[in-house]
C-alpha cells in the first residue's frame, strides 16, 4: 500500500490556540480564546475564519468558537 503523507500548515495563535491549515485551504481552528485570556497574552486576530472549530473543554480561555468567523462546524 502507498503511504500518503498530506502537509498541514500549523500557525500557533497564543495559549491553545493553533490553526491548522491543510494543502486544500481547509482551516481549522483550536481552542478558540476571546476576552478572558491569560494575562500577557495579546488578542486573537478579528478576521480569524475557519472551516471548522474545535474546544477541548468548556473553559472560558479555550471555547470561545462564536469569535470564530466564517460558517465553521
Amino acid at each position: 500500500m502507498e503511504k500518503r503523507i498530506y502537509p498541514v500548515k500549523m500557525t500557533y495563535m497564543g495559549n491553545s490556540c493553533t490553526l491548522i491549515t491543510s494543502v486544500d485551504g481547509t482551516r481549522v481552528v483550536t481552542d478558540h480564546f476571546g476576552g478572558s485570556r491569560p494575562a500577557g497574552l495579546s488578542a486573537l486576530p478579528k478576521k480569524l475564519v475557519a472551516d471548522a472549530v474545535t474546544v477541548s473543554h468548556s473553559h472560558s480561555d479555550h471555547n470561545n468558537f462564536t469569535a470564530v468567523g466564517g460558517k465553521p462546524k
